[in-house]
């Protein structure tokens, strides 16, 4: 199959990602689903925007973030930053840090920014990291244009190397 936009986006969507919002000092944020993980040594993070999203002017003059990993239960807040929709505070619960954080999210990574390279079509910012919060709780997974919890429900049947067990979560 030759490679073209659609293909493309296409397996795209068969790889499921975490979701995101890199917060800034302007308490504006915008989520990603390109959230990596670099290097251990130096503690580089990674993530990347499409040139002329609505959330790439956040990358103007960016020197501090924080990425703040979303829980399963914060697929509105994950979409609300996607539609470029402002970082109103009081909606999403930021709070008033020089670099906001998003309560509930599973993690807060607060980064520097070492490097931004234009790609392709995306802008790639590189971001030491400085500091490393964990909260309980479950990641939200971005697949096939939908949100999903990466864990399933007690009771329901996993696929598992051909067979099937029951989830104890």
């Amino acid at each position: 199959m030759p490679v073209d936009a659609k293909s493309l986006r296409q397996v795209g969507r068969q790889v499921p990602s975490s979701v995101a919002v890199v917060t800034t000092g302007d308490g504006l944020g915008v989520t990603v689903g390109s959230l990596g993980v670099l290097s251990q040594r130096p503690p580089l993070v990674m993530f990347s925007l499409t040139r002329g999203s609505r959330g790439h002017c956040l990358l103007n003059g960016l020197t501090r973030f924080r990425v703040n990993v979303l829980a399963e239960e914060q697929a509105w807040i994950g979409e609300h930053f996607a539609q470029g929709e402002p970082g109103d505070r009081d909606l999403v619960g930021l709070t008033s840090e020089v670099l906001p954080r998003i309560p509930g999210a599973v993690a807060h990574l607060e980064c520097s920014a070492r490097e931004r390279f234009e790609i392709g079509d995306h802008t790639m910012v590189i971001g030491l990291l400085e500091q490393v919060d964990l909260s309980p709780g479950r990641p939200l997974v971005y697949w096939n244009r939908d949100y999903h919890s990466l864990f399933p429900v007690a009771g329901e049947p996993l696929a598992f190397s051909g067979r099937e067990v029951q989830s104890t979560t």
